[in-house]
């Protein structure tokens, strides 16, 4: 039997690397929008990570004989819906699964609201009270989590100024896609974004009902979708004092002026 390609936790790592990216560029000043651009990483891989998770569970259980095996892949099979697969996929494997109330769930679920606002913009979309609710109830819910760093408005942020005037000169854009962008693309945000899928695939495994099978998962998942350690986390935090020390705001500015000759570091021979 073929063993299937697993991807999932490399896509967890970029999205752990979209927000690890965005704490050097947080040094960054207003006008900067590289911190924007790695946060918009880590909520949209985030949500990848969960996609590509739901398809392998698909692959490992189509030729296993277990019934929760059988049971899941009747369940994954043919749905669409990345919120309903995961439902229907914990309903089908646990005896307390993620019910659509539970709190993963429910960040789940706002995870990839959130996504959808960014990705799935159409072109038909209009700036009407319909869309406005939709975004203003997004980010009261990011908020209720404590996430104080989303705008409390979804007008236009000074930031964005010109490139709202270019668009309104141009007709190209709908100007409500930037506001709500700016909004939710912050550190705080992609830091709980990668944390929620952490939870979410912890929570699915451990609550499975004991079988071989969920042992064949847990042997997958163990290392692989964790958060970033204590360790990490220091490293962060010492990266982003020498960064402020030799007045760089991202790790581009900052091997820019290595390669210029500005900063004289000592790198290994070896390397």
């Amino acid at each position: 039997m073929a063993k299937p390609f697993l991807s999932a936790s490399n896509l967890f790592e970029v999205a752990k690397k979209g927000y690890t990216r965005g704490q050097y560029n947080s040094l960054a000043k207003a006008s900067n929008l590289g911190g924007q651009y790695e946060a918009l990483v880590a909520i949209t891989f985030s949500v990848m990570t969960i996609e590509a998770f739901l398809d392998e569970l698909i692959a490992l259980s189509r030729d296993r004989e277990e019934p929760d095996a059988q049971a899941l892949f009747s369940s994954l099979n043919g749905l669409k819906s990345i919120k309903d697969r995961l439902f229907h996929a914990s309903c089908s494997t646990s005896d307390t699964p993620l019910v659509r109330g539970n709190t993963i769930f429910q960040d789940f679920k706002l995870l990839v609201d959130t996504r959808d606002r960014i990705v799935h913009l159409l072109a038909g979309d209009t700036v009407d009270e319909g869309l406005i609710k939709k975004n203003a109830d997004i980010l009261t819910e990011l908020r209720k989590r404590g996430i104080s760093s989303v705008k409390q408005s979804i007008g236009i942020h000074k930031e964005d100024e010109d490139f709202t005037k270019e668009a309104e000169d141009n007709q190209t854009v709908d100007l409500m896609c930037l506001p709500f962008i700016s909004s939710v693309a912050t550190e705080d945000v992609a830091k709980w974004s990668y944390k929620v899928v952490s939870k979410v695939i912890a929570s699915f495994v451990d609550g499975m009902r004991e079988s071989s099978f969920k042992n064949c998962l847990k042997d997958y998942t163990s290392g692989r979708f964790q958060e970033l350690s204590q360790n990490d986390l220091d490293e962060l935090l010492e990266l982003k004092k020498i960064f402020l020390k030799f007045n760089c705001w991202t790790s581009d500015d900052f091997l820019a002026k290595i390669r210029k000759k500005e900063l004289i570091v000592s790198i290994p021979t070896d390397v």
